[in-house]
C-alpha cells in the first residue's frame, strides 16, 4: 500500500484485489470513509469522480459477460454516446457508460 498527499487529503493505492474483511481491516486502518456508490449488488464497476460543480459516474463491465444496468441509472444520458438509459440496457464485456451532472443535479 502507497500513501500520498494531495491538497488537503490523501490518496491511497493498493495493488492487489483484497477480499472484503482484509480490505476493510486496511480502510479501517487507514481512517478512510467510504460511501456505497450503489444501493444494489452488481458486478460493473461504478466509480465517481467531481470536478468543480459536476460529477461523472463512471461504469464498466470489467467481466466477459454481459452485466444490466443497475436500475439506478435508468433515464439518464450516457455521455459517450448520447443514449438515455431504458430498464432493460445491458453492457456488454468491457462497455463503458459515462454520466454527467450538474450541480444542480441535470
Amino acid at each position: 500500500m502507497t500513501v500520498n498527499h494531495y491538497q488537503d487529503g490523501h490518496v491511497y493505492y493498493i495493488g492487489t484485489e483484497l477480499d472484503k474483511e482484509s480490505l476493510a481491516t486496511i480502510l479501517d486502518q487507514a481512517s478512510v470513509g467510504i460511501e456505497r456508490e450503489l444501493e444494489e449488488t452488481t458486478r460493473l464497476e461504478v466509480t465517481r469522480r467531481y470536478q468543480a460543480d459536476e460529477s461523472f459516474t463512471f461504469i464498466i463491465n470489467f467481466t466477459s459477460e454481459q452485466q444490466p444496468l443497475p436500475s439506478e441509472f435508468v433515464g439518464m444520458k450516457d455521455t459517450l454516446s448520447g443514449e438515455h438509459l431504458s430498464a432493460d440496457k445491458s453492457l456488454n464485456p468491457y462497455d463503458t457508460i459515462v454520466i454527467r451532472k450538474g450541480k444542480d443535479g441535470s
